[in-house]
């Protein structure tokens, strides 16, 4: 019998191992580590989705990764972003200013005995982030809010409203600790949109990226 259970247990750790797809969008040459669950999800070209991370009702930029153990739901995020691990992003909320704030009285799309039937009652605002930006692990964001591109968020921050693009932001809750670049640098990058070039593009001159002085100058 003992032979028998463990032969069960492997089979299904193999089973759990591999990528779940459901109803999902997967470009060129994108990476999905084992255990990762997606479902109605895009991912443009060169993502990288961690082990254990699960992504739902998502859209994701290229070049975009994902590390181990990250909830993602109902977000957009741009390109050339980078997710640390154990970062959620897209949490749901309860409504307040009904008797209860358990769902079973207001939803009828759980895992759970429920007595709702719909009440209209919206449990996840659409998250959107810009391109190049990085999250810190364990950050929380909460559902509705905008992060600009080229932010920074720092790990173990919780974010309770918008994000300036090139704000650097820290700390339960979030609050702004600087920004990455001045006013004109930050419009400069802003307008270059240079997460758009093409891959020849961006490989004929990446060295200018690790330059930002001859960046600048070139824009």
């Amino acid at each position: 019998m003992a032979f028998g259970i463990n032969k069960l247990k492997k089979f299904i750790d193999k089973l759990l191992g591999k990528p779940v797809l459901i109803h999902s969008k997967i470009g060129w040459s994108v990476v999905l580590r084992p255990g990762v669950q997606i479902q109605n999800v895009e991912l443009e070209d060169y993502c990288f989705i961690g082990p254990h991370s699960r992504l739902t009702d998502a859209v994701l930029g290229k070049h975009t990764y994902v590390s181990s153990t990250v909830q993602i739901r109902h977000a957009e995020i741009g390109a050339f972003c980078s997710i640390a691990p154990e970062v959620i992003i897209g949490m749901g909320s309860h409504p307040t200013d009904l008797i209860s704030t358990h769902p079973v009285f207001y939803a009828s799309n759980k895992g759970y005995k429920t007595f709702g039937n719909d009440a209209g009652i919206v449990e996840y605002n659409k998250t959107s982030i810009g391109h190049d930006v990085w999250i810190g692990t364990r950050a929380m964001i909460p559902g509705g809010v905008e992060i600009g591109t080229g932010a920074v968020i720092a790990a173990g921050t919780v974010v309770t409203r918008n994000v300036e693009p090139y704000a650097i932001v820290g700390g339960v809750p979030a609050k702004l600790i600087r920004y990455r670049f001045d006013d004109e640098k930050r419009n400069k990058l802003l307008n270059s949109r240079w997460w758009e070039l093409s891959e020849k593009e961006l490989e004929e001159s990446f060295q200018e990226y690790l330059h930002p002085s001859k960046f600048f100058n070139e824009l």
